[in-house]
């Protein structure tokens, strides 16, 4: 167990800048070492030679020695850093900045006393300098791992026993930061500093299996193509599953591994040779499962279409078909729709749960996304109840159809795309792919017509009523409780002063409390299935709701107070005379 407190290496930049203000110089290193590779790069780019930019560069992190006392937010610190390097840069030759050509001409005339060593370790340097910054801007869930493992070279098992954390548990995060620190911050090296680091030479890819009766090999972790394997088996399961989606193509190519079948991933790990082979997605994991977490796995394919797993000592070999007997992933032509991947899961969230698992209708078996000229709607409906949530236009034509996407595929999108900035959807006549460069999953859309669910969305209210969403929600769920579980029956009386909840339970007793409301006009007696006001409550996330309604059984429409791009409307329940 290593720990030096002296590093400051755990603390976030807002607390570095605080120790700074107050004079702390080890903070000030630290702070100045997640920065400097941005910094460096800015002073290149703005001066005419090598001993300039070391000059501006050191007179930079001078002024902001002397200067940070003076730093109001902390939350700015990075704009009034790059305004201070700005401000040194153009001082230095109290000019404006070089032009791209002249850049280039001063680049061109040191080429030749290029030193390729010194380059080499200046590449280096970058590399652990863009690690480093982008290590401390993680979030803080994983950064603490990201720290040790990737600036402190501490192995899995030292900082599982440091964290109190499983292997598993940190092997799952370290994959989740490899995915951050590649996409939100195009750090593409981190492996090779580490393998560096530790002084070891990096494999190229071995062609001496081929000619043994060998094809595709490559090496993994075992939580890498385990986790992705048992997610493929959440598509490629279940009642209605065809027998040749039980298998998933595993292709090596180019450095990368993909896994796919309907949903394809790309998996990280080191390609020895390439090649592809389809194989049993069950047996793959069942053995998976037994192998050790911490033991990195060498998959080799046979010309003979089979898989050996080598894992230690042990040696697993299941059968495999050629990958021309596959289900290839179609291309898929057209205009590529794109959709931030926060917004994506967002309104999936908060709509997916309202769509039909009843197969006879199967049109309303999974979310209508209709494409508008000024924003997209998606839209989820039972027959019971219709939620509608809105975000931008996905689409630049006008023209762009409506299209469902199956409820299954709907399912599997939030956990695919779990972590993704931005999702791009290219639709082709009855199949639509998601994909945002790592995971791509595929689907054939609901060849149906949607209905017009403009029509069923109530365009006036008599009244209208605001309460606290988490007091209704609170006192449905209590008195739901005591419904008849035949019907789940419950009566909601709203009057411009509160709104009285109650229920009448199997020994036909009633139960019933009541909610304040902070604004009402009208009022209504109107039932309700409690399961589905319950849901429609617990899927809004602003703190009061709004009630509109008209009559006792017309639709009510529940809205978030202060978000306009969601409406729920649940249909009422009929009571019986026992209520009266």
């Amino acid at each position: 167990m290593r720990y030096d407190s002296s590093t400051h290496t755990d603390l976030t930049d807002e607390e570095l800048i605080l120790l700074v203000q107050a004079g702390d110089e080890l903070a000030f290193a630290q702070l100045a070492t997640r920065h400097s590779f941005r910094i460096w790069q800015l002073v290149v780019l703005n001066s005419r030679q090598t001993r300039d930019a070391e000059e501006i560069f050191q007179n930079i992190w001078i002024s902001v020695w002397e200067n940070i006392g003076s730093l109001r937010s902390v939350d700015s610190f990075g704009g009034w850093l790059q305004k201070i390097a700005y401000t040194a840069c153009s001082r230095y030759y109290s000019v404006k900045p070089h032009t791209a050509g002249e850049i280039l001409q001063s680049a061109e005339k040191l080429t030749e006393t290029i030193d390729h060593d010194a380059v080499a370790r200046f590449r280096e340097m970058e590399l652990h300098s863009a690690v480093t910054e982008a290590v401390h801007h993680l979030p803080e869930k994983v950064r603490a791992v990201a720290v040790r493992y990737y600036l402190e070279m501490w192995t899995v098992k030292e900082i599982a026993e440091e964290l109190d954390l499983a292997v598993g548990t940190v092997k799952t995060r370290l994959r989740d930061i490899r995915t951050l620190l590649r996409k939100e911050f195009g750090v593409e090296e981190v492996e090779r500093r580490r393998i560096v680091a530790h002084g070891k030479e990096i494999s190229e890819p071995s062609r001496d299996k081929i000619k043994e009766g060998y094809g595709m090999e490559f090496t993994f972790e075992r939580d890498e193509l385990l986790l992705f394997l048992q997610t493929l088996q959440g598509v490629t399961g279940g009642q209605n599953a065809i027998p040749v989606l039980s298998d998933v193509l595993i292709r090596a190519e180019g450095g990368t591994i993909d896994v796919q079948v309907d949903l394809k991933m790309r998996v990280e790990g080191t390609v020895k040779a390439e090649g592809a082979i389809t194989v049993p997605v069950k047996k793959m994991v069942d053995i998976l499962k037994e192998l050790p977490a911490d033991k990195p796995i060498d998959l080799v394919a046979t010309v003979k279409d089979s898989v050996e797993i080598t894992c230690d000592d042990g040696v697993y070999k299941i059968p495999g078909t050629s990958d021309e007997d596959s289900v290839q992933l179609p291309s898929i032509e057209g205009e590529v729709l794109s959709i931030g991947g926060g917004i994506l899961r967002d309104v999936i969230q908060k709509t997916g749960y309202a769509a039909s698992t009843e197969k006879i209708r199967p049109f309303l078996n999974g979310l209508y996304f209709n494409c508008l000229e000024d924003r997209t709607e998606i839209v989820a409906t039972d027959g019971k109840r219709l939620v509608l949530a809105q975000c931008g236009p996905l689409s630049s034509r006008a023209e762009t159809n409506g299209f469902i996407v199956p409820l299954k595929a709907v399912q599997e999108i939030p956990k695919t795309f779990s972590e993704s900035v931005e999702v791009d959807i290219s639709v082709l006549e009855n199949e639509i792919r998601f994909t945002d460069g790592n995971a791509t999953l595929t689907t054939q859309l609901v060849d149906r017509e949607y209905p017009n669910y403009q029509k069923i969305i109530p365009k006036t209210s008599i009244g209208k009523t605001v309460v606290l969403k988490d007091q209704i929600l609170s006192v449905t769920r209590r008195i739901a409780l005591r419904s008849n579980p035949k019907n789940h029956a419950i009566c909601l009386e709203i009057d411009t002063e509160r709104i009285r909840v109650s229920t009448m339970t199997s020994e036909l007793v009633e139960v019933h409390e009541t909610v304040p409301v902070a604004f009402g006009t009208g009022s209504v007696r109107v039932g309700f299935d409690a399961r589905l006001l319950i849901e429609s409550l617990a899927h809004i996330d602003t703190e009061s709701v709004s009630i509109e309604f008209t009559k006792e059984l017309e639709p009510v429409l529940i809205k978030p107070v202060g978000d306009d791009r969601y409406i729920s409307l649940v249909m009422p329940l009929l009571l019986d005379a026992s209520w009266v």
